[in-house]
């Protein structure tokens, strides 16, 4: 594009006069094509805020733009199939506001999302009030992703329910696809929440103690933790409202795939709508279906099988999950799975289980949280069987009446804190089992004649349970986090060696204790941790054979060949950089899809 204001082309020239001998307004112009070109959003809304006459001209530069063919841009825009979330405003929409588009007047721009940008505006026409949702050029690219665009439209048209936003039109203009909705006044619940203040200290959000009492003693005398929650009673009744329009959608053969704060609006009497119908999978529509493997929705709100791109498993009970997801999120402040990277998320949705909801709020009512965990389970089998059966689960706690929720088995438990703190568990687990084979050994395997080695052994494993029960505590401050695991990987490795230095007979295949170490840290998904546990493994290892030349005096070259200890560390370092070298390509992949998102 021409940086000189005459080389825009004549019939631009005509239509908007430009006045050469003012030097400002040029300069202006110059850098308004610059901002356009940059997608600087920020820079050019000064712009047309000091120079507003450039507005026109940014409005041709933009209609001129949303002439190029789809496929021109697709390339560099393409919308990626794992959609982390809402991201700013594509720039080549421009500011529009005060503009025509079609039918509709642009009053004001009131939201955006990964693949366009959402205007209050006027149909002149029929002189009414709309959420227009224009769709940037490139975000849809191909002919199947148009015709994915129309079906989803399709079926969000056909919807009828006073707990789902209208769609009253599709269409295109200028080759900028849109989508006219009702518009809804109050904002999105994510905005809702953060707009919340806690609590002071002594009150509490339950509207009835003596329901408190029963369901929750403790939480009667115990401090709640400060958050951003809502009152329990008025998050669940948005549940219940938001999961009777969800069994609407199921019983119309549309699951919605990405139910999250975001996507629901508060009218002005504060009652939820559902919308946004982008990543919609609709039965018997070969349109919105998803390629095996693809994962699509948003990570934090994703139901498991959606997390692991398992296509043939998502279900109406992937959206139960989110609705536990929204109800986890509504009751203490956060969501249960969200961290800062999305692989991490992802991760968490697959494999972890939250923390439940009286852990972070102590004074919700046990009742409420069974229902909140019964969504969330990772097996969709577990979950409710449809939203409206969450939906009457609900307003059985709201009545005051037994839920149909229970509490989970000592089994179910366990399990449930396993996946909660999978490193710790198996710590425990591993530790416990050592523990145990050693003692038997010393009972029966004719170890009693050293005593004393038994006792240093038992004492360093429960040493090491003690360590690792700590650094799990720790791990719950973020600010620690790192810290504690480079402080946990270097411990595991010296107590290792500190438990094979006691003993003057070889270590034999107890040295795979090292491998293991390895293989273990790369869970974390941290190129730099896998490096540290490889070096503390091989430095380890040195100790090891140092120690027990002085404790036992063991010669190396009595024992095993000299060749031997350093081809063993050879192969513990290219363990670590093999281990590292995955870990860095999972890092990327997670790097490249929050940039898609």
């Amino acid at each position: 594009m021409s940086r000189d204001p005459e080389g825009i082309g004549p019939e631009l020239s005509g239509e908007l006069p430009l006045d050469p001998d003012d030097s400002n307004l040029v300069e202006a112009l110059d850098q308004l094509v610059d901002a356009l070109q940059a997608e600087d959003g920020q820079a050019r809304t000064v712009l047309l805020t000091a120079r507003p006459e450039l507005a026109e001209y940014a409005e041709c530069l933009v209609r001129l733009d949303a002439l190029l063919p789809a496929s021109a841009v697709a390339g560099a825009e393409h919308s990626d199939p794992l959609h982390t979330g809402p991201t700013g405003p594509s720039q080549n929409d421009g500011d529009r506001v005060g503009t025509r588009f079609g039918r509709y007047e642009l009053v004001e721009r009131i939201g955006h999302g990964a693949m366009g940008v959402v205007y209050l505006a006027r149909q002149t026409d029929l002189d009414r009030t709309v959420a227009l949702k224009l769709i940037t050029p490139g975000r849809v690219g191909g002919e199947a992703d148009v015709e994915r665009f129309y079906s989803e439209a399709r079926a969000a048209a056909r919807l009828r329910h006073p707990g789902i936003v209208g769609v009253l039109e599709v269409g295109e203009v200028d080759g900028q696809h849109f989508i006219a909705m009702d518009y809804v006044s109050g904002g999105d619940l994510s905005e809702f929440v953060r707009s919340q203040t806690p609590g002071s200290e002594g009150e509490s959000s339950h509207a009835d103690d003596s329901v408190l009492l029963l369901t929750s003693p403790t939480g009667l005398w115990r401090k709640p933790i400060s958050g951003t929650a809502v009152e329990p009673d008025t998050a669940a009744g948005w549940i219940v409202d938001i999961s009777r329009a969800v069994d609407y959608l199921h019983n119309h053969d549309v699951i919605h795939r990405d139910l999250k704060l975001g996507n629901i609006l508060l009218d002005e009497d504060q009652r939820p709508l559902v919308t946004d119908f982008g990543l919609a999978l609709v039965y018997g529509d070969e349109a919105t279906k998803t390629n095996a493997g693809a994962i699509v929705g948003t990570p934090a709100y994703m139901a498991p099988e959606q997390a692991t791109g398992d296509v043939e498993a998502i279900s109406p009970r992937s959206d139960i999950f989110s609705l536990g997801v929204m109800l986890y999120e509504l009751l203490t402040g956060r969501p249960p799975f969200l961290v800062d990277n999305p692989l991490d998320t992802l991760v968490r949705v697959i494999e972890v289980d939250p923390e439940p909801p009286t852990a972070i709020q102590p004074w919700l009512s046990r009742e409420l949280e069974h229902i909140c965990l019964k969504c969330l389970e990772k097996d969709p089998g577990s979950r409710y069987h449809s939203a409206r059966e969450l939906a009457d689960d609900l307003e059985r706690y709201l009545r005051r009446e037994n839920v149909r929720a229970r509490p989970a088995g000592v089994v179910h438990r366990v399990r449930r804190w396993g996946r909660r703190q999978p490193v710790l568990m198996a710590h425990m687990v591993a530790l416990g089992l050592v523990a145990l084979i050693n003692q038997l050994g010393f009972l029966f395997g004719g170890d009693a004649e050293h005593p004393e080695v038994h006792q240093r052994v038992m004492a360093i494993l429960v040493v090491w349970m003690v360590v690792s029960i700590a650094c799990q505590g720790l791990m719950k401050r973020p600010r620690w986090q790192a810290a504690v695991r480079f402080f946990w990987c270097a411990t595991d490795a010296a107590l290792l060696t500190s438990v094979l230095a006691q003993s003057a007979a070889a270590p034999g295949p107890l040295l795979v204790g090292y491998a293991l170490l390895i293989a273990a840290s790369g869970l974390f998904f941290r190129v730099r941790l896998v490096w540290f546990m490889t070096l503390s493994c091989v430095l380890g290892y040195a100790v090891l054979l140092g120690v027990r030349q002085r404790l036992h005096a063991v010669a190396l070259d009595e024992d095993v060949p000299w060749q031997y200890p350093i081809l063993f560390a050879v192969v513990l370092a290219v363990l670590g950089m093999v281990i590292a070298y995955q870990v860095f390509r999972v890092r990327v992949l997670s790097r490249y899809y929050r940039r898609g998102g």
